[in-house]
C-alpha cells in the first residue's frame, strides 16, 4: 500500500484503533498532539519539521491531535 492509499484508507475508526493497539510511528507515519490553542508558535514549530523531514525522505503522514507515546520496550 502506497502513502497515497494509506491516507485514503483512513478515518477516525483506524486512528482509533491506532490508540487501542499501541501502533507506533514509524518513518511514514507522525503522531503530534494539540495545544489548547491549535497552531501556536510551538505547534507550527513541530509541524515543519515534521513535513521538513517527510520532505526529506520518501514522505510521510502527520496524524495532527494523536499524543504520542514512548515504546514500552
Amino acid at each position: 500500500m502506497n502513502l497515497e492509499e494509506f491516507f485514503e484508507s483512513l478515518s477516525l475508526h483506524v486512528i482509533d484503533s491506532f490508540l487501542r493497539n499501541g501502533r507506533e510511528e514509524d518513518l511514514h507515519l507522525e503522531f503530534k498532539t494539540v495545544s489548547d490553542n491549535p497552531f501556536n508558535k510551538d505547534d507550527r514549530k513541530n509541524f515543519a519539521k515534521a513535513l521538513s523531514g517527510f520532505g526529506n525522505s520518501a514522505g510521510g503522514l502527520v496524524i495532527w491531535g494523536v499524543e504520542e507515546r514512548a515504546s514500552q520496550d
